[in-house]
Formats: structure tokens, C-alpha cells, sequence
């Protein structure tokens, strides 16, 4: 149950980052291991000021994306992937809403859709970084560690630059005794590094 949590916390905070119904940045949308690494690290509820998950923006979005968030939140996590599938659809251009359906098949624990998805949203620019980091989590999480690598490797070519969350993520743990981990980690530190900040936009990079 503590890791479908995590999972629920990814997903809303993945919603947050859309908030304005305007695609972010690819290199400034929150990675699966960076939202695992904030709700692990708080582990109290959002003090009054800071950001509980839904900024204004974002409560005024869409009636299809609160129901998928609330049924993200309540863990139901295939009738959210339903949710967001059915989102997609009707908005072709939406990549946010194709990446949201791969994390609640993720969170469901089934892998394999949770792939096809991550892959299919690896096509939208806006978040190819994470959607390629996340299909390399399932691949790890699979035991299929050169197609972890050579996806993690297309992330990180994209843009993708938690390599500080790649050292924690448990997701990769199958990886880290291979020494392509280490040389994954130092081309991720290459890219802009980026640290949660609270708000509607989760990640910033460093100055």
C-alpha cells in the first residue's frame, strides 16, 4: 500500500504540473523518482501556504481531469487509467494526459500496458525525458536491464537530468550494482539539474 501511495502522489503532482492546461517544458516536468523522493522525504501534509497538490489552475481544469485525479487520490488506478486513455482521445495533442495514464497502469502494477503507454508518450516533446526514464523503470523493474540502459540512455539524451533521484529510485535498484549505472548518473548530471520547489510547477533547475 505505502508504494500505491507514492504512486497516487506521483500522478497528483503530475496533474499540478499541467496546471493551466498548458504543456511545461519537458525538462522542468517532474520524473517518476523526484515525486517518489518528495512525498518519502515530507511525510506530513502540506503546511497553510505551501502547495497540497492543486494550485488554482488546476481546480479549474477540465471535469474529466478532477474525476481522473480524484479517482488517482481515492486508488483506483484502472478506472483512472480509463479515465485519462478516454482524455487522450479526445485531445490527441494532450501528451500530460497519455503520460497521467501510464503512471495509474503503473501504480496498478500492470507493467506491461504501463510500457506501451510510457512509450506512446515518449512521442510528445513536451515529456519525452520522463515518459523514456519511466519506460526504463519498467524495463528495470522487468529484470531487462539492456533495454532499461538503452532507454534510460535515450532519456538522458533527451533531457533528462535526475541524477540525483536516479540514485534512489527503487525502481532502478536492479541496476545499481552494473557499472552502466554509474556512467548513466554522470551523463544525468550533465543535463540541467533540477530540486522541488513548492508551487504549481514542482521542478525548477538550478541556478
Amino acid at each position: 500500500m505505502k508504494r500505491m501511495s507514492m504512486m497516487t502522489s506521483l500522478a497528483l503532482a503530475m496533474a499540478a504540473a499541467a496546471c493551466g492546461g498548458k504543456a511545461n517544458d519537458a525538462t522542468t516536468a517532474p520524473s517518476v523518482a523526484e515525486t517518489q523522493q518528495e512525498t518519502r522525504s515530507s511525510g506530513q501534509p502540506a503546511a497553510k501556504g505551501e502547495h497540497d497538490g492543486m494550485c488554482e489552475e488546476e481546480k479549474a481544469m477540465s471535469p474529466e481531469w478532477a474525476e481522473g485525479k480524484e479517482l488517482l487520490k481515492a486508488e483506483k488506478y484502472g478506472d483512472a487509467a480509463a479515465k485519462f486513455e478516454a482524455i487522450a482521445a479526445a485531445n490527441p495533442k494532450d501528451g500530460h494526459a497519455v503520460m497521467m495514464q501510464g503512471y495509474a497502469l503503473h501504480a496498478a502494477g500492470r507493467l506491461d500496458e504501463a510500457l506501451a503507454v510510457h512509450e506512446r508518450a515518449a512521442q510528445f516533446p513536451e515529456v519525452r525525458p520522463v515518459a523514456l526514464y519511466n519506460a526504463a523503470c519498467v524495463h528495470a523493474l522487468k529484470g531487462e536491464a539492456d533495454k532499461a540502459f538503452a532507454t534510460l540512455d535515450e532519456s538522458i539524451k533527451a533531457g533528462f537530468g535526475g541524477a540525483d533521484h536516479m540514485k534512489k529510485d527503487d525502481d532502478l535498484k536492479s541496476l545499481r550494482n552494473d557499472p552502466r549505472f554509474d556512467a548513466a548518473v554522470k551523463a544525468a548530471s550533465a543535463n540541467p539539474q533540477k530540486e522541488m520547489k513548492k508551487g504549481c510547477d514542482h521542478e525548477h533547475a538550478k541556478k
